[in-house]
């Protein structure tokens, strides 16, 4: 299929003459021909009467492909496996990369529908920043280098004694030791576990001890009012 530029070359016209045909900026042109800007993503009033201009139609110009077929991508646990996946604004949608190749998820996701019958290929992509895993997750997306299931180290004793003093923390304070399980909402595969104690503070300081606490590389989660669980193991 012919591009954008293609199409106005074939015509003639320069990006000034198009953007003023449809009333729009020369700017406006190169950003849709340079991929910055993404015809997908502009007013059905502009692209119909571009297609028009351009001699061709809305279809063809915007090029949704049929069905993305399964073969054409990896999948683990009925999840699709892709390099990168962020959010575009322009667009206001979710892009997925997938072997050099872009991707718009249409509309709402759907749980009922396999992923790849609810996505549609686009020309430009949006940068594309780390998010973390959830985006991954709640798009039924798995990167493809895995999930990173990060667990900071275990408090040593001292540090622990540290606590006990600053935050006045007493021994009824301290749960017994217990298993902690981390990362298993991403599968079996992910789920990385470890020892911790559950210590009990005012609900005012649970947030800045585990703030401090992480800030020293120590994994701890305030997990309920007033109550943050630290490893220990």
């Amino acid at each position: 299929m012919k591009t954008i530029r293609e199409l106005r070359k074939e015509k003639g016209m320069t990006q000034e003459e198009l953007g003023n045909r449809i009333g729009k900026p020369k700017q406006y042109i190169s950003s849709l021909e340079n991929g910055k800007r993404c015809i997908e993503s502009i007013a059905t009033v502009t692209s119909c009467k571009m297609a028009e201009i351009l001699g061709t139609t809305v279809e063809e110009l915007v090029n949704p492909p049929e069905d993305i077929n399964d073969s054409e991508f990896e999948w683990e646990d009925g999840k699709l496996v892709v390099d990168n996946i962020s959010y575009d604004t322009g667009l206001n949608r979710v892009i997925i990369e997938n072997d050099g190749l872009y991707y718009a998820i249409k509309g709402k996701l759907s749980q009922e529908i396999p992923l790849n019958q609810q996505l549609i290929q686009v020309r430009r992509h949006c940068e594309f920043k780390d998010l973390g895993n959830t985006i991954y997750m709640i798009n039924n997306c798995v990167p493809r280098q895995g999930f990173n299931i990060e667990v900071g180290r275990e408090i040593t004793p001292s540090e622990m004694q540290s606590i006990r003093e600053e935050y006045n923390i007493l021994d009824d304070d301290i749960s017994d030791e217990f298993i902690e399980i981390k990362g298993d909402v991403f599968g079996d595969k992910y789920k990385k576990t470890y020892t911790c104690v559950q210590i009990k503070v005012a609900e005012s300081i649970a947030s800045e001890l585990e703030s401090k606490l992480n800030d020293k590389g120590i994994e701890a989660k305030n997990i309920a009012v007033g109550r943050v669980n630290i490893r220990t193991k």
